[in-house]
């Protein structure tokens, strides 16, 4: 009987390990939501209103506002990288790109960053092979790999 019991608890033990590995995986959010809480009241509005307007796809809007807060604090990595997010989904590669490295430069060890900028870079490099500019491409495979 004993042996049993011990069967039984070795088997929960087993399948509650199998059950917290096969957990759904986490949306990853690219944006930086929280303005840092050094800001003035009024910075702190235009980069809520700024990713406001990112997020329901005002891009143009967006732009112009991400530049405006960065004209103001022109030492924000989560600015950087919220701006180069609208140049991403504007198809302006050269520019989100840019500007991810510019976020990076201020912050070198971002996650959030790096994970942006690696996910541009690799579409960079689908365009780059299409094009069948292998040697740029290869640049590009480089700097993920830097970067991983």
């Amino acid at each position: 009987m004993k042996l049993f019991a011990v069967w039984h608890l070795l088997l929960l033990v087993y399948l509650f390990g199998i059950g917290s590995c096969a957990t759904a995986p986490q949306a990853v959010n690219p944006y930086f939501e929280m303005p840092p809480e050094h800001l003035q009241i009024a910075e702190r509005e235009l980069f809520s209103l700024a990713l406001h307007q990112q997020k329901n796809n005002k891009l143009r809007s967006s732009i112009g506002l991400w530049t405006r807060f960065l004209a103001n604090n022109p030492r924000s990595f989560r600015g950087y990288n919220n701006l180069g997010m609208v140049y991403y989904a504007n198809g302006q590669l050269s520019l989100a790109l840019y500007t991810f490295e510019t976020g990076l430069d201020l912050e070198p060890f971002d996650k959030k960053i790096k994970d942006n900028l690696k996910r541009a870079l690799r579409f960079q490099v689908t365009l780059l092979r299409e094009n069948k500019d292998y040697g740029a491409a290869i640049q590009s495979l480089k700097r993920i790999a830097k970067l991983s």
